[in-house]
């Protein structure tokens, strides 16, 4: 009578060390992938890139299971080979290598890693005065379409000092400071930095003037290497201040030597920051580059209504005419919500489409169509009284070949052409005289020099502005 039961607690028993045996010997499988990887490429590439992975062996295949597609794709490009064997030595000649996205564990789900539905996070702005900081309230909308650059930062917040430095960059008004402000939050909160700085490169370069005049270098370099996170925007203003970017280089040195974080920010890639050596553009291309698009749909729809939000709101029907209008430079979005609520208070009321229309005609102006080689070479030649085929030229008269410079400038700022693509329509130049012209433009600029347009000479400058206007009403 006895016998039945206990027969099925036996088995209950003999199931249940199965189960641990199982679990165990997953444990130990994956604890020996592990240890098989380690000896290809090292104990620390593995704690840095494996530690969040759930590794095991399945049905001939090695199946590793990660937090988000980015660190997939970049396993799949560092690790191939080294992968493949690992999964040849364990699962048979056979085996092949498969990636699992299976998000993050709870613990760390508050992250930057759930880009949708948008979100806004209210972060500290990069605002640092000799004086100190000034505190403002700044919003930085989490969209789909930052996702890369997002799970980008994951991975770096995780193992602060291990891939560094993190290099975002991107056009004017696609988030790039607040972006930097959101990650100052996230390493505060998430990764518990304490020592973090924050400055754009212009403020950099004033303080490290006045640190020489003052003797004051030894309180300088305390303040910007004695860091667990250094946060510098807008790098392409270091062009042309050769003094600054060494210094510049030695702070970047002593961060890396002491595994400290590195987070900038630019206009543009690394390589194409002129008058920045090779060396200097080579450590802020060995880390992770990433590159910060223009805010889309549902994003553009959250800083509108946010803007609007704090000084009354406006109607949904005026907040999809301005995310329809304006598709790229939040700060345009912004701009837009503002005239209009500017308008309804002299109006009294909400104003209609045709009048929301009219008030942001110019804006609307700006946005009607791309700017093309092209328009760029007619602007040119009117503010400058030269014909096309002088721009074309093969001549070095300073008449034609400064505003050619001036234009192949300009083909880099406002089109998405190529250097080789611009040195073929301004006359079948090469991609470095592009890049070399690049670089000029930017010494004028830095140095205030004046070029000749139409019988006069004009402060490089109000050169720019005459030839951005014609643009603005081409």
């Amino acid at each position: 009578m006895h016998g039945g039961p206990a027969g099925e607690g036996q088995r209950g028993q003999v199931e249940q060390r199965t189960h641990e045996d199982v679990t165990r010997n997953d444990k130990e499988i994956a604890s020996a992938v592990r240890e098989a990887l380690a000896d290809r490429v090292g104990s620390q590439a593995v704690e840095l890139w494996f530690s969040d992975a759930q590794i095991q062996i399945q049905d001939g295949q090695l199946r590793i299971g990660v937090p988000h597609a980015f660190q997939a794709e970049h396993l799949k490009r560092r690790f191939r080979h080294q992968l493949q064997e690992v999964c040849q030595q364990f699962a048979g000649p056979e085996g092949a290598v498969v990636f699992d996205v299976v998000g993050l564990p709870p613990s760390r789900s508050e992250g930057p890693t759930e880009p949708t539905p948008c979100r806004v996070a209210r972060t500290e702005p990069i605002v640092t005065t000799a004086n100190g900081t000034r505190t403002e309230l700044v919003e930085f909308v989490v969209g789909e379409e930052y996702r890369m650059v997002l799970a980008s930062l994951d991975v770096v917040l995780a193992h602060p000092g291990k891939i560094t430095p993190l290099y975002v960059h991107g056009p004017t008004g696609c988030g790039k400071t607040e972006f930097l402000s959101y990650v100052r939050r996230l390493a505060r909160g998430r990764a518990g930095l304490k020592r973090i700085v924050s400055v754009s490169a212009e403020q950099f370069t004033t303080e490290f003037l006045e640190a020489l005049d003052g003797r004051g270098l030894p309180n300088f370099r305390r303040k910007f290497r004695d860091v667990e996170l250094l946060l510098i925007d807008d790098l392409q203003f270091f062009s042309g201040k050769k003094q600054t970017l060494i210094e510049l280089q030695n702070t970047i040195d002593s961060l890396l030597r002491a595994g400290r974080q590195l987070v900038l920010a630019a206009d543009r890639p690394p390589g194409e920051l002129s008058e920045f050596t090779a060396s200097l553009t080579a450590r802020m291309a060995a880390g992770l580059v990433c590159r910060l698009p223009y805010p889309g749909p549902e994003t553009r729809r959250q800083i509108a209504r946010r803007t609007a939000g704090r000084l009354g709101g406006l109607s949904d029907e005026l907040i999809e005419l301005i995310v329809a209008t304006f598709d790229q430079d939040a700060r345009q979005v912004v701009g837009a919500v503002n005239r209009i609520l500017a308008m309804s208070r002299v109006l009294g009321r909400e104003p209609s489409l045709e009048e929301a229309r009219q008030a942001l005609s110019d804006l609307l102006a700006e946005q009607k169509r791309p700017v093309g080689l092209a328009d760029i070479e007619t602007a040119v030649c009117t503010v400058f009284g030269i014909e096309r085929r002088q721009l074309h030229a093969e001549g070095r008269d300073r008449s034609a070949s400064h505003p050619r410079m001036l234009a192949m400038w300009l083909a880099r700022k406002y089109t998405r052409a190529g250097l080789t693509e611009i040195g073929r329509y301004f006359g079948r130049r090469s991609h470095s005289t592009v890049l070399s012209a690049q670089r000029q433009v930017e010494r004028w600029l830095a140095n205030g020099n004046t070029l000749h347009a139409a019988g006069r000479d004009l402060p490089v400058q109000e050169a720019v502005r005459r030839v951005e206007s014609q643009l603005r009403t081409a």
